[in-house]
């Protein structure tokens, strides 16, 4: 009777010791309440690199100054405002500008102003982008232009950068100057378009510093001049061409304050006659056609701000 005794409750002890545990367990049918399965069909949120938190689109605005001059006598002192709407992580964004610029139009010192609108793309290692720009000041001097710009992703620190752009514009300037073989001071309407080509390659050294080379094929065509009501016009074609290597500096001084340094030197090609001279801000007049030498320059301060 004993032996009987102690073998039932052996066995009631490990029964109840078996069902406490049992009790514990989670089936495997449901999991834990914390824990999710991710779906194959759920979006994954975007998030800032720099925090870790989702994306937001966002304004971020920049100021800058920029003075550039040329050894053939043109000077332009530029202030500008940019506002800039990033829609995307990978950098997708749009933006508007507002230039206003003091220069020298057939050689007088004018102020003019540029509004604008711009926007690009990050498609991996391709980044298209579109801008275009209304120009209105001093001496009825109007133009429109657009740009086209490329840079392709080559190694984690170079960038290949190219450049297509073109303009129409027009402005006031006395026929004699125009034209040395009319005595008359009555003011003209000079009629011009340009063509522009670039290839660049750009080094980010750091985050502090990037230099980049650029090679710039730039034609401004005087096609035609006019009286002010337009009932004379006078074709011309004289197109002045310029080709140009330019050196760029950034440094990044601060996280809100960037400087940007950019020689430039070059050779003008300019045909015998009257021809609109970039460099010089006017209209040149030469017998015979002529090739020049010539530098520049430009320097910026710029600020941006969230």
């Amino acid at each position: 009777m004993k032996k009987s005794g102690l073998s039932w409750i052996t066995f009631l002890t490990v029964w109840i010791f078996h069902s406490s545990l049992w009790s514990q367990t989670v089936p495997l049918s449901s999991p834990p309440q914390d824990f999710q399965v991710a779906s194959a069909g759920d979006p994954t949120p975007q998030t800032d690199k720099g925090t870790g938190e989702p994306f937001k689109p966002n304004w971020e605005w920049q100021v800058q100054l920029s003075d550039d001059k040329q050894q053939a006598g043109q000077n332009t002192t530029t202030f500008s405002f940019t506002g800039i709407r990033n829609i995307s992580e990978k950098g997708n964004y749009y933006s508007f500008f507002l230039d206003s610029a003091r220069q020298k139009v057939e050689g007088v010192q004018s102020v003019n102003g540029t509004v604008g609108l711009q926007g690009g793309l990050v498609l991996g290692g391709f980044s298209p982008s579109l801008s275009i720009g209304a120009q209105y000041g001093d001496s009825d001097l109007r133009g429109l232009t657009t740009n086209l710009a490329a840079d392709f992703k080559l190694s984690d620190p170079f960038t290949l950068n190219l450049l297509l752009g073109g303009s129409l514009s027009n402005h006031r300037g006395n026929l004699s100057e125009i034209a040395p073989q009319f005595s008359s001071d009555n003011l003209w309407e000079i009629d011009l378009k340009t063509w522009d080509s670039g290839l660049g390659l750009t080094w980010t050294a750091s985050d502090l510093l990037s230099l980049s080379g650029t090679f710039e094929n730039q034609y401004e065509i005087t096609y035609q001049i006019r009286s002010i009501d337009h009932s004379l016009v006078y074709p011309l074609n004289q197109s002045d061409r310029i080709l140009s290597f330019t050196l760029g500096m950034d440094f990044a001084l601060s996280k809100s304050w960037t400087l940007e340094v950019a020689p430039q030197l070059g050779k003008e090609y300019t045909p015998a006659g009257s021809t609109y001279s970039p460099l010089t801000g006017g209209i040149v007049y030469f017998s015979s056609p002529t090739t020049q030498n010539f530098i520049g320059g430009t320097a910026s301060i710029g600020f941006s701000f969230e």
